[in-house]
């Protein structure tokens, strides 16, 4: 999860049966009318739509210590903020009030007069939320997190396709033929029966 806590390959690894499951209940239409609107704001820099910006300055430090930027961009450079504020638009809109009353929460959790989860060094970032990692508002900002590294491009986050990058995965619009051994043997002439 956290760079101190585990390693990322350890954590994409623990991560991505769970997100796999979840994402597939989403309602991909839905995704794609918000997503639309998320990734031009994220294109272009603009202002975000719903959060504002000590909300979304905080919840995208969150975001950069549950995917980190180290030897390949994190969900910092991958504007998951963007898929974020975008799902809080749209089909996510039902836990947006979650999400604040969370995150209100944690900021009370904030030593001192730092003002904001953001304003904390990393080590203090990484202290919180281990104390914060069972509760469901952590829960929710990981998964939206994964959602937004991991997910396609048009959604919002995922930049230049920094989260596939990162997990190896290979997008193309088509793949061809051959596939793969009996493929291969029967481009080249082999009949199904020689294959085996």
């Amino acid at each position: 999860m956290y760079k101190s806590l585990q390693s990322r390959r350890q954590f994409l690894k623990s991560s991505s049966s769970a997100v796999g499951i979840t994402l597939a209940g989403i309602n991909l239409p839905a995704l794609l009318s918000i997503g639309t609107a998320a990734a031009q704001a994220r294109d272009q820099a603009e202002a975000l739509h719903t959060l504002g910006a000590q909300e979304a300055a905080d919840l995208e430090a969150i975001a950069a210590q549950i995917i980190p930027t180290d030897e390949t961009p994190g969900a910092r450079e991958a504007g998951v903020i963007y898929f974020i504020d975008g799902a809080m638009a749209g089909m996510f809109a039902h836990a947006l009030p979650e999400l604040r009353d969370g995150l209100a929460a944690l900021n009370r959790k904030v030593p001192g007069d730092d003002q904001g989860f953001a304003n904390l060094g990393s080590d203090e970032q990484v202290a919180l939320l281990r104390r914060e990692e069972s509760s469901g508002f952590f829960g929710l900002v990981r998964f939206l997190t994964l959602a937004g590294m991991f997910s396609l491009p048009e959604y919002g986050g995922n930049r230049d396709h920094i989260g596939w990058k990162m997990i190896g995965f290979d997008h193309r619009h088509a793949w061809s033929a051959p596939f793969g051994y009996y493929d291969a043997h029967y481009a080249e002439g082999g009949s199904d029966h020689e294959a085996s």
